[in-house]
């Protein structure tokens, strides 16, 4: 596996080799961002992707760690053959920077073109997806250890017999409790006793608040839209964000009776 150290700082910025059309698993790009760090602060990476003969950018599938950001290189990625081009969204709270734009290749291959190329902005839903899904299942089972936790207390307490050995084992449940609790904060919003937790905590950007910002970033850059019924006429309204209004258009299939919508 080919692993490539890519410095943000770097004024002209080097071209970058991904692999071969259709390639996937076998390329991995890191990205420095020490000198986004010393500019501009922490913050999240979102790498943005444009794909040969894409006309609009989508955020690949990245791991950020305290200081660099992982790119492994998938199907998607390598969708067409031809020169493309990527660059690193640095946001800090409500402020975004940007890295230099890095030429990207993919070599051409002699297999068939892929009829239906992957969706690119569903592989990357799908990961936060998981993520998400995943961070989640931990708190909950943090939350259920410090219930659990909580009960054992409750029951040590109630044993008159030996007083000495249910102080003791509330002591020690008390302490699980709060350890339980504090972990369950940690992978729910990325805080521990309503602190940020330190860039080193494993909790850090490793919380379903993260994700979440993450998500809706994307979304706002990709664009979205939502329908509405009104309830006192039946009608239905859908509202378009502005980057995707000029290609969503809706037409009226009047033979079979359906609402048809088309995009690009």
């Amino acid at each position: 596996m080919l692993t490539e150290l890519i410095s943000t700082c770097d004024s002209s910025a080097q071209k970058i080799t991904i692999g071969r059309r259709g390639t996937h698993g076998s390329e991995v790009v890191v990205f420095d961002l020490s000198y986004l760090i010393k500019v501009y602060g922490a913050g999240i990476a979102i790498l943005m992707v444009k794909r040969p003969q894409d006309e609009t950018a989508y955020p690949a599938v990245t791991t950020q760690s305290e200081s660099s950001l992982t790119w492994v290189i998938s199907d998607v990625d390598t969708t067409y053959k031809g020169s493309g081009e990527c660059e690193i969204f640095w946001y800090v709270d409500d402020a975004l920077a940007k890295s230099v734009i890095y030429p990207l290749i993919v070599m051409r291959d002699i297999g068939e073109t892929t009829e239906k190329p992957p969706d690119a902005f569903q592989t990357w839903v799908d990961h936060l997806t998981e993520l998400g899904a995943e961070t989640l299942k931990n708190a909950q089972d943090a939350a259920d250890s410090a219930e659990a936790a909580k009960e054992s207390e409750t029951n040590a307490k109630a044993s008159e017999d030996n007083a000495k050995e249910s102080e003791n084992a509330a002591a020690e449940s008390e302490k699980s409790a709060d350890a339980d609790a504090l972990k369950a904060e940690g992978f729910a919003v990325g805080e521990q006793d309503g602190e940020p937790v330190a860039s080193g905590s494993p909790y850090y950007q490793n919380n379903a608040k993260h994700y979440a910002y993450v998500a809706q970033q994307g979304a706002e850059e990709s664009g979205f839209a939502w329908f509405d019924v009104n309830d006192q006429n039946g009608e239905m309204y859908v509202t378009i964000t502005p980057n995707l209004a000029e290609d969503v258009s809706f037409l009226v299939n009047e033979s079979v009776g359906t609402l048809e919508v088309t995009y690009g």
